[in-house]
């Protein structure tokens, strides 16, 4: 506990914050993955097959499985704040090309990408960095309380509920949503991103 409190937001340290709802805002975008909202839209724009789409999805945990280990070692001269708007940049042009072609091969390369510079560049980080900001005696509840917290508020219920919602509502204008929303959010994310990295002093 941390004054007598179970729980709280650090809103003092407001570049925690920043970097905390910036991260929450690439979540919204790389929540439409692996859900329903990319799943329908595969399925009922280009006609993919549930064992495509299970082949397309078994690319990324591959590409995990496999590649992860040699990526961190590629980038581990890149501090963390770069690393998420380096992968936040990716994951907009990644969920963008899902709109280009529905060539299952290009499907499949296209989640490598994604897995590869979204996936594997952000996720690994996302602990040290806040171990990094937070002070040594608020690491367990406060700092690591409120990533999650917005990690399980954004990605896994609204992510995907408005995305298919907003998908649906703006009919066959696809690119609209994948280029005009959610790669718009990622890079954006991105850009917001480098500010907070000359706060930090990086």
């Amino acid at each position: 506990m941390e004054g007598g409190a179970v729980f709280h937001f650090p809103w003092d340290d407001r570049v925690f914050i920043l970097v905390v709802l910036l991260v929450s805002l690439s979540w919204f975008g790389a929540g439409q993955w692996g859900g329903t909202t990319l799943t329908l839209f595969l399925s009922s724009q280009y006609g993919i097959s549930n064992l495509m789409i299970g082949a397309i999805y078994a690319s990324n945990g591959v590409a995990v499985a496999v590649l992860q280990l040699p990526m961190n070692r590629l980038l581990r001269r890149i501090d963390e704040v770069l690393r998420i708007g380096l992968g936040s940049v990716i994951y907009g042009v990644a969920f963008f090309l899902y709109s280009v072609s529905g060539n299952i091969f290009f499907l499949i390369g296209n989640t490598v990408f994604l897995t590869l510079g979204g996936e594997n560049t952000i996720s690994p980080v996302m602990n040290s960095l806040v171990s990094r900001m937070a002070p040594p005696e608020r690491r367990g509840g406060a700092y690591f309380g409120t990533l999650q917290f917005f990690n399980g508020f954004i990605s896994p219920p609204l992510a995907p509920l408005m995305g298919s919602e907003m998908l649906q509502s703006i009919g066959g204008h696809h690119h609209t949503f994948w280029g005009g929303i959610i790669m718009a959010i990622n890079l954006s994310v991105a850009a917001a991103i480098l500010s907070v990295r000359r706060l930090r002093g990086g």
